[in-house]
């Protein structure tokens, strides 16, 4: 029903129009009981004799119910008044986010501090079982504070609830129920799953703010059509325009949009509040430390690539590691050994860009590697000698394994705490706690554990528990390994930078680099290309990802720590996973 200023719902008297979208009418009223400004969401009259549609009011009634979050308009009541329903909402005073973006893009760290708020709103949802499934600049308000609000939960849904079968609507936001096979959300922030009618979860969520986030920076949407045709093909088929982000956008805001709009739901960020903590990071180390070289910032490298160039830099290493045992303790060169790795057909791969999910024991007898069943990771373990991986009790959400020295013991990141578990059985022990993006570990010959996360850089702990300590100047560090001498960590350094330093503190030292130095010191500069994790060979190599599916070996001494330039490695490393 169309209402004109001065209708009168129960107590509450309409003094404008604030919208109208496919899911209802909202006005603006006067709570005459509390003296206070609301708004007033109806169900428009020809949906009223709907019962599917009017389910589907109930349940955003019920949903909103349920969320009670700082950056969530809040639910006051859900009323009917001669038999119009309505929900009575938080009056959000201040200008939508499609609105600021009518003005142009928005600067780099007021985008960064939007985002960050809109994370801790969808991630207050998805804590409670619930999906946006429209999140879109103009369901997102700023106040005159700069207080971000999440608005419209009228197409959540909560995760594990039936679902409705619409017919499809006429709206800008499409409505054609949540079964396979219909569409649901709005044409340029679906994802592509949306998009082809399958069932979505939180990752469209995810997906949807990637979009959100690359058009406050861009004030562009990355997936743009003449027609909802054109659009929903660029959604399945194209990819954005990464180079109208702006320059000054930091290296590691470019990945996390790349994560977020992977188009397989199985590669994307799982984890909403992973943005969060990314986006806080930045935040928090303020301007004029955001960015990183050009080398880094403007590459190209896929999820898929980087996993595989870890896969092939760690087994080239470990193969190498182990020819030098055999050559010093005189032992005959050993046959070749090939092994395929079937997985369960309703078990994948975990695909981590931050580190590789699966590690070869010091010894060579074992792998250890994480597998995901729907979002459920578990960690596996499996002699090399045999055909099956035997999953480890305990262990699900682990990620990131790297072995002891004696190939005893099995350390994993998972559930915000480094932990460990014995190969041959028990329960998994909390090593410490780990705050931040996990960025790899290395397990020491003395039992000392060092890992990276994105927020800390290097820190260090005894694989016996304890309080991690961080290693001074050691910011932006991921992909640690303690040397052979048990004193020094070989690490990258922002993406483009190999570098050492001592365990008990000291300067680091770099040992190769993408870009020229701007300290006038001396290192071998390899070349344009992200660096990928480091391995010591001891053979008397650095083997290391660079760039997309290339792997290079920089000849290094261990006694001087010094290196030189190496030229590409040219190796052919056959992995089969199946």
């Amino acid at each position: 029903m169309a209402l004109t200023i001065g209708t009168q719902l129960d107590s509450y008297e309409i003094t404008g129009l604030l919208g109208k979208g496919g899911m209802g009418e909202v006005y603006r009223a006067r709570d005459l009981k509390l003296k206070r400004e609301v708004a007033i969401k109806i169900l428009p009259e020809e949906f009223s004799r709907n019962a599917e549609r009017v389910a589907r009011f109930q349940r955003e009634a019920e949903a909103l119910a349920a969320l009670n979050h700082q950056n969530i308009a809040a639910i006051y009541d859900l009323e009917e008044s001669n038999r119009t329903k309505f929900l009575v909402l938080e009056l959000v005073e201040g200008e939508s986010l499609a609105e600021m973006l009518r003005r142009g893009p928005i600067p780099v760290e007021e985008a960064l501090t939007i985002a960050h708020q809109i994370c801790e709103a969808v991630e207050a949802a998805h804590e409670k079982g619930v999906i946006h499934r429209d999140l879109k600049p103009a369901n997102v308000k700023i106040t005159s504070e700069g207080k971000v609000k999440v608005l419209d939960f009228g197409l959540a849904k909560a995760m594990e609830s039936t679902t409705v079968n619409l017919i499809l609507s006429q709206s800008p936001t499409l409505l054609t129920g949540s079964m396979a096979g219909m569409i649901i959300g709005t044409a340029a922030y679906m994802s592509p799953e949306q998009a082809r009618g399958k069932p979505v979860d939180k990752r469209t969520d995810i997906w949807a703010f990637g979009c959100v986030l690359y058009e406050m920076l861009t004030n562009r949407v990355p997936f743009a059509g003449e027609t909802f045709t054109d659009t929903i093909a660029a959604i399945l088929g194209g990819e954005p325009n990464w180079q109208a982000l702006p320059q000054t956008t930091p290296a590691n805001i470019r990945l996390l949009l790349r994560r977020c709009l992977e188009k397989d739901s199985r590669q994307r960020l799982r984890d909403i509040g992973d943005s969060r903590i990314e986006i806080q990071s930045v935040v928090a180390r303020g301007p004029g430390v955001s960015t990183t070289t050009s080398s880094v910032a403007d590459r190209r490298v896929s999820l898929e690539r980087l996993f595989w160039l870890v896969v092939t830099v760690l087994l080239v290493a470990l193969v190498g590691a182990a020819m030098v045992r055999n050559l010093a303790h005189n032992v005959p060169r050993p046959a070749v050994v090939r092994t395929a790795i079937v997985l369960p057909a309703d078990l994948e791969l975990d695909v981590d860009f931050r580190a590789s999910p699966l590690t070869l024991s010091p010894d060579g007898a074992r792998l250890a590697y994480v597998l995901d069943d729907n979002g459920r990771k578990q960690l596996y373990v499996r002699k090399l000698s045999d055909l099956d991986a035997t999953p480890i009790p305990g262990t699900l959400g682990a990620m990131q394994p790297f072995f002891s020295p004696d190939g005893e013991w099995i350390a994993f990141f998972g559930r915000g705490l480094l932990q460990k578990v014995a190969v041959r059985g028990g329960a998994p022990l909390s090593i410490c706690g780990v705050s931040g993006i996990a960025m790899g570990g290395t397990w020491g010959p003395d039992d000392t554990i060092v890992f990276a996360t994105l927020d800390s850089g290097l820190l260090k702990v005894s694989a016996r528990g304890g309080t991690p300590e961080k290693l001074a100047g050691s910011d932006q560090s991921s992909w640690p390994e303690i040397l052979p001498d048990g004193k020094t960590v070989l690490f990258t350094l922002a993406g483009n930078v190999i570098a050492t330093m001592p365990l008990e503190g000291g300067s680091k030292r770099i040992l190769a680099r993408t870009s020229p130095q701007v300290d006038g010191t001396a290192s071998p500069i390899i070349g344009a290309g992200a660096i990928g994790p480091v391995r010591f060979v001891p053979t008397g190599y650095l083997i290391f990802g660079h760039g997309a599916f290339r792997t290079r070996a920089v000849p290094f001494d261990l006694q001087t720590a010094d290196s030189e330039r190496g030229a590409r490695l040219r190796c052919r490393l056959h992995l089969q996973i199946g």
